[in-house]
């Protein structure tokens, strides 16, 4: 069974103001779905290249 886990960490997210990235951080790690999958994040502080192209075969399946 495919679990999706967007509609879960709307739920949580649901109704609150985002002030910083500290905050939507700690409500998306509190986010689970009913067969206790959990969400790991962490926070990125890099600045990435626009227009850059990906490696061949990068986007087979």
């Amino acid at each position: 069974m495919k679990n999706q886990l967007f509609p879960h960490i709307t739920r949580v997210c649901k109704g609150f103001i985002f002030k910083n990235i500290e905050i939507i951080n700690d409500f998306m790690a509190k986010t689970k779905t009913s067969t206790e999958l959990k969400i790991f994040t962490s926070i990125l502080d890099k600045n990435f290249e626009t227009g850059r192209k990906v490696a061949d075969g990068f986007k087979k399946i």
